[in-house]
């Protein structure tokens, strides 16, 4: 894995091990059985794709729950008790398997949206830049499985279920901002939006209210947490069903939201990148800077070689998920705009061969590594950056 997905990982280790720890231990002190833990599907936690990290925009899909999540709850009280619980068990089956592989409703109205969003199609026939590029979290860490809750023959009590269900979140493993500091995403699509199921509570007292915004048949809340942006809708099951909302007329206003806040370059019929004197320019020397500093406070000894490697496959990614492409002397240019190269006076000469040497050796740069995720980084440095005369950079 890259370098920064390392750091993600060893972040979310870290703040959720003691919450499943804290949440188990709770479990023991109001003696739950294993009769009832199995009829509650496993833990869900936050994880993501194996792009995410390296993304210059990090968007993240929240939703309510998961269907049927891993082997049981059963198994995961067991593995915990022999110090065997896997914490980091969504990110192997989002990697290994994910949205390409379910294609359950959830994520084929989501990738519907997305399509229409970056303008491409197939987004969950195979692996791509947008699908490995998202993380993914849910309103509830314990799912609601209805055939075997309740009264009657059933395993739990319903009494006993919302409890569990309590207990989870008391300790904070559905916490909305303890996922923002994990994985600090700019964007994060919530599709949660019923009251009785607490949407807000995760919400309101660390997120501040922007705006509500009324569209055809619909509403988004924007909401404003620290850095990240917070577009919350109802469920797309309801979207469709009760309140038939197109996947046209969500992704118009998604597109439209992101857009506006910044947190996202429209693209669209511009295809190729030449120069320098559009909005969605400005943008993507926005992202640059803010992703430096990312980089830089994780690991504030990153000299300023590696950095601009880094930031150019992030910038490779993001034109890969519109199947767009720029002039890596346009590359370069933006580099030129972030701040810690200025102040070390790291600059780039946009004419000659700099920038095209600039970009193939961040293609070396990734070619040489190990991990699956810098060998497509290589591939996007690859296919993203192009000479003046249309051909590629790298070679």
């Amino acid at each position: 894995m890259t370098n920064e997905e390392s750091l993600i990982r060893k972040n979310h280790e870290t703040t959720y091990r003691p919450l499943v720890d804290a949440f188990f231990n709770e479990c023991e002190k109001r003696s739950y059985t294993d009769e009832e833990f199995s009829a509650v599907p496993s833990l869900f936690l936050p994880a993501c794709g194996s792009l995410y990290s390296t993304s210059l925009v990090k968007l993240a899909v929240i939703g309510q729950e998961t269907l049927r999540w891993g082997d049981g709850l059963d198994d995961d009280i067991t593995a915990w008790r022999k110090g065997k619980f896997n914490v980091q068990y969504s990110f192997d089956i989002f990697q290994n398997e994910g949205p390409s592989e379910w294609q359950n409703r959830f994520w084929a109205y989501h990738f519907s949206v997305l399509e229409k969003v970056y303008e491409r199609k197939g987004l969950l026939d195979d692996h791509n830049a947008v699908l490995d590029g998202i993380a993914w979290s849910n309103r509830f860490a314990i799912e609601y499985n209805g055939t075997k809750i309740g009264d009657g023959e059933c395993r739990i009590k319903e009494e006993r279920f919302w409890l569990l269900r309590g207990i989870a979140d008391e300790v904070g493993l559905s916490s909305l901002d303890l996922f923002a500091r994990v994985f600090r995403p700019d964007v994060i699509l919530y599709s949660c939006r019923n009251d009785a199921m607490g949407s807000d509570a995760v919400l309101k007292p660390f997120a501040q209210l922007v705006e509500k915004i009324e569209h055809d048949g619909f509403k988004i809340w924007t909401w404003k947490l620290g850095r990240t942006w917070i577009l919350q809708t109802w469920h797309p099951s309801y979207l469709a069903q009760y309140k038939g909302v197109s996947t046209d007329s969500f992704a118009d206003a998604i597109r439209e939201e992101m857009i506006k806040r910044k947190v996202f370059a429209p693209i669209g019929t511009a295809l190729h990148y030449d120069s320098n004197p559009n909005a969605q320019i400005s943008i993507f020397a926005r992202q640059l800077d803010e992703e430096s500093s990312r980089i830089v406070a994780s690991e504030p000894e990153i000299g300023d070689k590696e950095l601009s490697y880094r930031l150019l496959g992030a910038l490779a990614l993001e034109l890969r998920k519109q199947r767009a492409t720029m002039t890596a002397r346009l590359g370069v240019q933006l580099l030129n705009e972030v701040r810690r190269f200025q102040e070390h006076n790291y600059l780039f000469a946009p004419g000659g061969h700099g920038p095209c040497a600039a970009a193939a050796a961040a293609y070396r740069y990734f070619d040489a590594r190990d991990s699956e995720g810098d060998r497509l980084l290589a591939d996007a440095v690859a296919g993203a950056f192009t000479t003046v005369h249309g051909t590629y950079a790298y070679e």
